[in-house]
């Protein structure tokens, strides 16, 4: 997937602290882990990449 798109990662900006922890049970981490103040949750490239892989 990587090799055929420009991307570093999928983001997300959860709304509620719900859709926040559903997302970091799949591995989303912090874009700013040390602001505490944003939601935003970032997927790296080699996490998606390997999820298609294993669902493959």
């Amino acid at each position: 997937m990587a090799e055929h798109v420009s991307t570093i990662g999928l983001f997300v900006d959860p709304k509620t602290t719900e859709a926040e922890m559903y997302y970091r049970q799949y591995g989303f981490i912090p874009v700013e882990p040390d602001t505490e103040s944003t939601k935003e949750l970032w997927l790296p490239i080699v996490t998606c990449k390997e999820v298609v892989d294993a669902a493959s």
